[in-house]
């Protein structure tokens, strides 16, 4: 069975599967943006990534981890290709990952680092 398919059947026993918000944030830092540019947003230590509705949440995440950098994730496509979504009872939008063609960072984009 593949991640993508054992995830699914996790987040479906943890969490109903929900259709997503049309737009949903990712906070993190600013020097994380290099690598997930490439790589997208994976759980890593977490069992999906985190996400939420409104770019406070988000700032205030991104802001845990040094300089916030608010992500734009684009949740209607995502849905769309098939990816799951969840909502936990807190609140929070879990997905199992974000591929970089999904993401866009939030305001202007004169200060991404580029390496």
């Amino acid at each position: 069975m593949t991640w993508r398919l054992r995830f699914a059947s996790f987040m479906k026993w943890a969490y109903a599967a929900v259709k997503p918000p049309d737009v949903l944030y990712h906070g993190t830092a600013w020097n994380n943006w290099t690598s997930i540019a490439v790589e997208g947003l994976k759980a890593q230590t977490r069992h999906a990534v985190n996400l939420s509705t409104d770019v406070d949440t988000a700032t205030r995440v991104g802001a845990r981890h040094g300089r916030p950098l608010v992500l734009v994730v684009d949740g209607a496509q995502m849905h769309a290709d098939g990816y799951a979504f969840s909502r936990s009872e807190n609140g929070v939008w879990l997905t199992e990952l974000v591929l970089a063609a999904y993401l866009a960072p939030l305001g202007p984009h004169e200060n991404l680092p580029t390496s």
